[in-house]
């Protein structure tokens, strides 16, 4: 597992040096006494860093969508609710609205449990060697890419 994640510290490097560079960017280019907003960097690092560890570089107008749909999802869990707090009640987030959102966001993006199906369908095709062939991680990997790329081309 140590040598899987020391794998990825080019990824890491070549992405913070991109935050940094944005950073110096906004510095020089606007008043320096103006705060620069790094959720609107730290965000998107995390979900490059994420997509690129996962999937490998990943085309520009790809990795675009799936930053966006990324974006909108961290938005919609972010901070700290109720339900956080007594996970038994269970109709906290039916009355705060947070499954309205939810349900919402994955329409929007139009996204829903086919796209979790049919990647718990591969991984467990993948854990039972039901299939005539081998079924890799990589090969999975490719399938969530293309279905990403079909998301936001059709």
């Amino acid at each position: 597992m140590l040598k899987r994640v020391a794998s990825f510290r080019n990824v890491r490097s070549q992405e913070i040096s991109k935050l940094v560079a944005a950073i110096s960017e906004f510095m020089h280019g606007n008043n320096e006494e103006e705060a620069v907003n790094m959720r609107r960097l730290l965000v998107p690092l995390a979900s490059r860093v994420t997509s690129r560890s996962a999937f490998g570089e990943l085309e520009n107008e790809i990795g675009e969508g799936f930053l966006a749909v990324v974006d909108e999802i961290v938005k919609a869990h972010n901070g700290f609710g109720l339900s956080d707090l007594f996970p038994s009640l269970k109709f906290i987030p039916v009355v705060t609205g947070f499954l309205r959102k939810q349900s919402r966001c994955m329409k929007r993006r139009h996204l829903g449990d086919e796209m979790e199906d049919i990647v718990d369908i591969l991984l467990n095709l993948q854990e039972t060697g039901d299939l005539p062939l081998t079924l890799t991680t990589d090969a999975i990997k490719a399938v969530v890419l293309v279905s990403i790329h079909q998301l936001f081309h059709s």
